[in-house]
């Protein structure tokens, strides 16, 4: 193949067209393996579910129900949360209820007592045939407010215990209690993808530039 003639126009310059596609095509395959890199350095799912993180159910904070329905539910809930795989939950029924487990602090600080990641807070409101569960997660090393969710259940006890409980306990273990922004990482791709396009243009229109002026 003649290269020569490839490479050199008819003026027997260098064809600045060439090289600007050429390094063009070079400079997004490099933000195509930066990008792919960055990806490829968060975990797989899996291997975050390997060790799953102790989870502390507390007694559930009952008004207008008994206690025992009040164990019941709490059981009930803890199991499904169990049967997800994705806590090592831990069920803490014998601690006693009080009005401070309403501020986050409170409960992370409870949290840390009991040796766990994180802390789970339900309570339920009975009036007639109306149930309203309010549900809470908190992050134990820093006191966040992970998850929050209110319900409104008109109906049954049997009803409310057997499906609005175990849908709402799956419903909380499918959540994404940690999903956060990599917001360094972010900044990082926009700045290099948006050098890399500034400079293809910027190449290109001082070739252009160079061209009309022959």
């Amino acid at each position: 193949m003649n290269w020569s003639g490839f490479l050199e126009s008819d003026s027997g310059h260098a064809n600045p067209i060439h090289f600007s596609s050429k390094r063009a095509r070079l400079i997004f395959s490099l933000i195509i393996l930066v990008i792919g890199t960055c990806f490829a350095q968060s975990p797989p799912k899996e291997e975050a579910s390997a060790h799953p993180e102790r989870l502390a159910v507390l007694p559930f904070e009952i008004r207008g129900l008994s206690r025992e329905d009040g164990l019941l539910l709490a059981k009930r809930f803890a199991e499904v949360v169990r049967e997800a795989n994705r806590f090592e939950v831990i069920l803490k029924d014998t601690i006693a209820i009080s009005e401070g487990m309403k501020d986050p602090r409170f409960l992370a600080e409870t949290g840390k007592t009991l040796g766990v990641g994180k802390i789970v807070h339900v309570s339920v409101v009975h009036r007639d045939r109306l149930y309203v569960l309010q549900i809470r997660l908190v992050n134990v090393s820093d006191a966040a407010l992970l998850y929050a969710e209110q319900v409104r259940y008109t109906g049954e006890f049997g009803s409310f215990l057997s499906d609005v409980i175990p849908e709402q306990a799956r419903k909380l273990t499918q959540a994404h209690l940690d999903a956060k922004t990599p917001w360094a990482k972010a900044a990082f791709l926009f700045g290099a993808c948006l050098g890399a396009i500034l400079w293809v243009f910027w190449h290109f229109r001082r070739n252009r530039t160079g061209q009309g002026s022959l």
